[in-house]
């Protein structure tokens, strides 16, 4: 950082403002903009199991980073088998039902914020609750959903820009989905997004 200062370089994604990435500081921010975000509980590897306050169901995952383990705990039997010591800082997430009613599936969608640009990025669909490009459904008629995704002005647009403004990032992704009520549930800011050009059949 000093060495970039020192050259009159630019820093994106100040080191200092990915802690607001991490999902317990990232979802209080979040509040202050009245979005719904999952209830995020620290886990203490020695007594959460005896006492938590979170109710199931609920996701364990790492605070810091998007990707490694992940799991759905619906019950104590499932939540004892859990191997705590195997995570650096287990949260516990509120798991929130998007599944549709209408066609049984899962939709994540994700746009993202490069200073004061905004694009939508892609929509995954799933028939599974974990929603992700390892399992994406891919058909014509969810093609044809993220094609009219894509092709579309994101509503959020403004609120998302504002969102990353507070966060302090420059370049952030943003994952949401809808309940089953319509309401906008956002599920983490992602400093580091995967990026990717469209495959077939596109």
């Amino acid at each position: 950082l000093e060495k970039a200062k020192n050259l009159g370089l630019a820093v994106i994604n100040h080191p200092e403002a990915l802690m607001n990435a991490t999902k317990s500081k990232g979802h209080e921010i979040f509040r202050e903009f009245g979005l719904r975000v999952p209830q995020v509980e620290p886990i203490d590897k020695k007594s959460f199991k005896k006492s938590r306050s979170i109710e199931f169901p609920f996701l364990v995952r790492e605070d810091w980073g998007h990707q490694g383990r992940i799991h759905l705990v619906r019950s104590e039997s499932e939540l004892d088998v859990i191997d705590l010591e195997a995570f650096q800082r287990p949260v516990a997430i509120e798991f929130i039902d998007v599944q549709s009613a209408l066609t049984g599936r899962f939709q994540k969608y994700r746009y993202v914020v490069a200073g004061a640009t905004g694009v939508s990025l892609s929509l995954h669909t799933s028939k599974n609750w974990l929603v992700n490009g390892a399992h994406n459904h891919r058909s014509a008629t969810t093609i044809a959903d993220e094609k009219f995704f894509l092709s579309q002005d994101n509503p959020f647009a403004n609120l998302f820009k504002k969102v990353a403004e507070r966060l302090r990032l420059d370049f952030v992704a943003f994952d949401y989905a809808f309940d089953r009520d319509g309401r906008l549930v956002i599920w983490e800011a992602n400093p580091f997004p995967h990026l990717h050009r469209p495959g077939p059949p596109y």
